[in-house]
């Protein structure tokens, strides 16, 4: 396990951390030479070999990170030549080779539905389209499904609640893979049955974060603090 950044106040971020190796119950410190400057809600992917850490904010909001190896104790930094725009609360997914951000908010930007696909080996990003994504959102659940990332739930100030809705992703080999605006179908809206093609669905008007966890093939958790758990099937 690797632990890193944060912040230790409301204002103070965090710029190290530490690999937990269970076998021996112990700790190791993170190298401190090429890592990211101290932040708090980034996000991070694991590749298999490398940590991505990526986005957040320390006092404004960032559009960088780095790579690091456990194996080598080194951070290698990732692109900055277009990369998506400053953003915290957005999310990441892996897809098996790259990277996928996506939404978030930003400090001159508001609330976004953009987004990138970064991929390490040559150290790359592409943009992800405009055209038929999601409403833009903050604190919105992603995951990858196989072949597929899914974008659910989140919140908009602009919006009168949280959204009950989202869609899949699929990250061709292509620069700029499409969105589908039409993936996504709510149960209570057409009569279908839950053990049916749908959607999960949840929201309401409680506000809240939501975490997305990928279980079985075809299974979704939604897991909204402060509003509970929803399960649907997704094919």
């Amino acid at each position: 396990m690797i632990v890193w950044g944060g912040r230790s106040t409301e204002t103070a971020a965090l710029g190290d951390g530490a690999r937990y190796t269970p076998a021996t119950n112990t700790w190791s410190l993170i190298s401190s030479a090429g890592a990211p400057s101290p932040r708090w809600d980034h996000t991070a992917v694991w590749t298999g070999t490398e940590m991505i850490v990526w986005g957040g904010a320390n006092g404004t909001t960032l559009n960088d990170g780095a790579r690091y190896n456990p194996a080598t104790n080194t951070w290698t930094p990732v692109s900055s030549v277009f990369p998506p725009s400053d953003r915290t609360n957005h999310t990441t997914v892996w897809d098996g080779a790259r990277m996928i951000v996506w939404g978030g908010s930003g400090s001159s930007t508001g609330v976004l539905n953009s987004g990138g696909v970064y991929d390490p080996l040559p150290d790359r990003w592409a943009p992800t389209p405009i055209d038929n994504a999601p409403a833009a959102r903050s604190l919105h659940a992603a995951v990858w499904a196989k072949d597929r990332m899914i974008v659910w739930g989140g919140t908009n100030p602009a919006a009168t609640a949280p959204f009950g809705n989202g869609a899949r992703y699929t990250a061709s080999d292509e620069e700029n893979p499409d969105f589908s605006d039409d993936s996504f179908l709510r149960p209570e809206d057409t009569g279908e049955d839950s053990d049916k093609e749908t959607s999960i669905c949840g929201g309401g008007r409680r506000s809240g974060s939501w975490i997305g966890i990928w279980t079985i093939p075809g299974i979704l958790l939604a897991i909204v603090f402060g509003i509970g758990l929803r399960r649907r099937t997704v094919r």
